[in-house]
């Protein structure tokens, strides 16, 4: 009497287009169940899981990352290679970086999805890694720059928070 269904599986090769992040839904029209009564059957919803990466961050079509550099590459600068969503990039590291500097590679992100021609700018996060284990020759140079150098003054720099704020505000304003 055409009111039974049966249930069978298939394997479908679905286009994911970039740019897709958590929750994005695919329509696959007519990949759904059989219509009641002989109808046109429905469609399949495919609803995506984006998993974390080890490295990058997603923000929006951002892609964040953090760069341990020691302190001689901060001090005097530094042209670095890091990686991409492309492949690797040369990121110059200007003299004089502090610790929590954020650094911008452009449209290094993510495509975005509706306008392919458009894509987010990738972060980052300059880390500082201080040395724990000198050799000696190592401490005695680290020493005769430290006095050379003097204490910084309390209060002079800017903080982490306040420099990912600024580089977050001109992702967004431009």
């Amino acid at each position: 009497q055409g009111r039974k269904q049966l249930q069978n599986t298939r394997i479908l090769t679905i286009n994911v287009p970039a740019g897709v992040d958590d929750g994005t839904q695919i329509r696959l029209a007519g990949e759904g169940n059989q219509g009641m009564s002989g109808g046109p059957p429905g469609n399949l919803y495919v609803v995506l899981t984006v998993l974390q990466h080890t490295i990058f961050q997603r923000r929006d079509n951002d892609i964040v990352m953090e760069l341990p550099i020691n302190i001689a590459q901060a001090a005097l600068g530094a042209e670095i290679e890091v990686p991409t969503l492309d492949g690797k990039a040369v990121l110059t590291v200007p003299p004089g970086t502090q610790n929590g500097r954020v650094l911008r590679l452009k449209s290094k992100g993510v495509p975005h999805l509706r306008k392919s021609d458009r894509r987010g700018d990738q972060l980052v996060g300059i880390k500082i890694v201080v040395p724990t284990q000198l050799t000696p020759s190592q401490k005695k140079l680290l020493e005769e720059l430290g006095e050379s150098l003097g204490t910084p003054k309390l209060g002079a720099e800017r903080g982490f928070f306040d420099k990912l704020a600024d580089a977050l505000g001109d992702a967004f304003n431009g």
